[in-house]
């Protein structure tokens, strides 16, 4: 049976509906993208630039580990913001 047009009778009866009005409160709205990560509602996105053999390495290791690369990009920040002690390298100035 086929699903994509509407009879006559199926106009009518929108119609009615229609004529009759709704609540429209009674809808729900849906929350467009990922649900968020924090109790707060909202979830930041951090970007940043890093060379493509270190991309394709991380990639590599995460993919080993089961894991996936927001996955591991979410732990290093958390683990860098609790002030672990798992820095790779020291920070250079920009000049």
């Amino acid at each position: 049976m086929k699903h994509d047009s509407l009879s006559s009778a199926d106009y009518e009866r929108l119609a009615d509906v229609a004529e009759k009005g709704f609540d429209p409160g009674g809808f729900h709205t849906a929350r467009r993208g990922r649900p968020s990560l924090g109790a707060s509602g909202t979830s930041p996105l951090l970007a940043t630039r890093v060379s493509a053999q270190v991309r394709d390495r991380a990639r590599v290791r995460a993919a080993a580990e089961g894991r996936t690369m927001s996955q591991v990009l979410r732990d290093l920040v958390e683990a860098y913001a609790n002030g672990s002690d798992g820095e790779p390298r020291k920070a250079r100035r920009r000049r």
